[in-house]
């Protein structure tokens, strides 16, 4: 995890945009070389998406500079939903003349299941991990252990919310109105909303803003569901949205806020903790060239107004890019969203196990979630009402696992741990010792090394009071 970046020089030198694509191209394709060096086949995720698809560009670009092998592409369909992007993974494969293999989606619903002794231990259990998994097996299915992706240049290149409090406290009236919105709806009510909230409101100090949020009644935008112990540890272990001074070495707010939400911010770190980590568990590694460290300072150097450019989102990227890619996708501005597949791989599959389940809830017993808030989600999104779904899957992974760690299955099956009975050499602590005799042995079988003299601890200080306490080995 993040804890610090250097913080960049302070004079500031101009360069003109094309200068900085040429930067960003030439470090991208650096993260991508490096991550490229594998024993055998190399794969890269193609969703059709510009980051996953820039990716794999650049790799392919590199393997035919160089004479090397060229990746496979592996990709995730979903038949019949709304998600599947098909026909944009398929125009990558046709532009870098490469073909692409198939994870068909949602696959064995069985394999979702929320019990708890069949579940995954490596990892939150919840269908968008099932699908890392499908591509990793995928990958694996063709020789190769390294697969690409293009997590983080959502993170990287999306703007914080607070660009325009940066350019109020700069003075820029112009920049103000652009991160506002302002010249596309000039008479919209959300125009002058946002002047006032990520503007204003986000210019003032972090403090005064806690504070007027608590004296308005305002919430502390936790979810309902949680109890009001759970809020305040929540709250008790969260950071300040800009590090709480960690990062004041750079100048300019929308620099910090990134670089705290690289520190800190969940959504930030699924792609290097919890992929990863789903990678290992089925002998795969995630590799992700946007998590370069040369990318990310890169990024955060740069000027807000470079870095999220747009409309459309990513311009920067897509510019940088150029004609690498296909203009199907080069050119796309809408996103998968996974709601179609989680509701038919969970809550149609297994809804009455995920109600049954959330009856005798351990996080209720724990006194995490409120369970009457619980079961109205539950039965919500079992309506079919989308947008409570990731509030739904999180409760489920929780839940999953708690109930896992309270059987003691994360530890791979072991028996859950009980009291450490006491070593029978401890058990009689008035028990002489002979001069000479081998230290005492762990192994309940004895020792089989040879018996070692004994040490005993002479104190050096000549007992002042302010001085150290010194303390030197000899034979006893």
């Amino acid at each position: 995890m993040v804890t610090a970046w250097p913080v960049p020089p302070s004079g500031r030198v101009e360069r003109s945009l094309r200068d900085h694509e040429e930067e960003l191209l030439a470090t991208l394709r650096e993260a991508v070389r490096v991550r490229m060096r594998a024993e055998g086949a190399v794969c890269a995720h193609v969703s059709g998406g510009l980051e996953s698809s820039a990716v794999a560009a650049l790799a392919t670009g590199l393997a035919r500079e160089t004479g090397g092998s060229e990746p496979m592409l592996v990709r995730c369909v979903f038949p019949g939903m709304e998600c599947d992007e098909s026909s944009h993974s398929q125009a990558v494969a046709d532009h870098l003349r490469l073909p692409i293999a198939s994870a068909e989606m949602p696959g064995e619903l069985s394999e979702y299941t929320l019990n708890s002794t069949r579940a995954p231990r490596a990892y939150f259990a919840n269908p968008v991990s099932r699908m890392l998994v499908r591509g990793i097996e995928t990958a694996r299915g063709l020789g190769a252990r390294v697969t690409l992706t293009g997590a983080g240049s959502d993170q990287l290149m999306q703007a914080t919310g607070y660009e325009a409090a940066d350019a109020i406290l700069r003075r820029d009236a112009r920049a103000v109105l652009a991160w506002s919105s302002f010249w596309e709806a000039p008479l919209s009510r959300a125009t002058y909303r946002r002047i006032a909230r990520q503007g204003f409101g986000r210019a003032v100090p972090e403090q005064v803003r806690r504070s007027a949020r608590a004296l308005a009644g305002q919430g502390d935008g936790l979810p309902a569901w949680m109890t009001g112990s759970a809020r305040s540890a929540v709250r008790r272990l969260s950071v300040p949205a800009l590090g709480g001074g960690r990062f004041d070495g750079f100048a300019r707010l929308p620099a910090r806020r990134l670089a705290t939400q690289l520190w800190w911010d969940p959504d930030y770190t699924f792609s290097i903790v919890a992929a990863d980590a789903i990678g290992a568990a089925h002998g795969g590694e995630l590799r992700h060239p946007f998590f370069d460290r040369r990318v990310i300072e890169m990024m955060l150097r740069l000027p807000a107004e470079v870095r999220s450019a747009g409309p459309p989102a990513k311009l920067f990227l897509r510019r940088a890019i150029g004609a690498r890619l296909p203009a199907s996708v080069a050119g796309r501005t809408s996103a998968a969203e996974f709601s179609p597949f989680v509701k038919a791989a969970l809550i149609d599959a297994h809804g009455e196990e995920l109600s049954e389940m959330m009856r005798e809830s351990h996080l209720a017993d724990a006194g995490l979630v409120e369970p009457g808030a619980v079961a109205t989600l539950v039965e919500r999104a079992r309506r079919g009402e989308q947008e409570v779904l990731r509030e739904v899957v999180t409760i489920a992974a929780l839940e999953v696992w708690l109930r896992q760690a309270a059987s003691g299955l994360l530890i791979h099956g072991l028996a859950p741990p009980g009291p450490r009975p006491r070593p029978a050499h401890r058990r009689g602590r008035g028990r002489p010792r002979v001069q000479g005799a081998p230290e005492p042995c762990c192994d309940p079988n004895g020792c089989k090394s040879a018996p070692r003299p004994r040490t005993s601890r002479r104190c050096t200080s000549r007992g002042r009071a302010s001085s150290p306490r010194r303390w030197s080995t000899s034979p006893a």
